[in-house]
């Protein structure tokens, strides 16, 4: 893969120069970015360019790839690429919900652990459905291992127990 020229998106010698070849890639890809995240797609390449990092055509286009994934997903890509230039950062950030944009804030259940990585019952019937869950499970875990226990006893080998 070849590597392109790192001169700040100045033409010489018909050379599309970085920030160019970033927003040909744009073209050819078929993405559509604002005029907003144009110019900060522009400003990290030109970024890029500043501290004299290769890229090639590849990289460029997995990195145009996953602005529009995490576009796509409400994320201010402008706000992002800034604050990985501000940051000194050799790639652009991994999103976080500071990130996302207006009015596509996630959606966090309310509980005691307000987060949706956990299952909070909310209502007696939840509770219950879930006592009686754990309830069962631990009935069976503790059956098996007893039956485990006396199958060691009863083959005369020296097991776990």
């Amino acid at each position: 893969e070849e590597s392109p020229n790192n001169n700040n998106g100045s033409e010489s010698n018909g050379d599309l120069g970085i920030i160019g070849l970033w927003l040909d890639q744009v073209k050819q890809l078929g993405y559509s970015f604002s005029e907003t995240e144009i110019t900060a797609i522009s400003e990290w390449a030109s970024y890029k360019a500043d501290k004299c990092q290769s890229i090639s055509i590849k990289q460029i286009a997995l990195t145009l790839e996953i602005l529009v994934e995490h576009k796509t997903s409400h994320y201010d890509i402008a706000k992002m690429i800034k604050r990985s230039i501000a940051n000194g950062y050799a790639g652009i950030m991994t999103p976080t919900k500071d990130f996302l944009i207006a009015g596509n804030k996630p959606t966090v259940i309310t509980g005691r652990y307000p987060s949706l990585e956990y299952i909070t019952p909310e209502t007696k019937t939840q509770k219950i459905e879930l006592r009686n869950y754990f309830s069962f499970t631990i009935k069976c875990v503790y059956l098996m291992e007893i039956c485990f226990y006396l199958e060691c006893l009863s083959c005369n080998k020296s097991c776990i127990y």
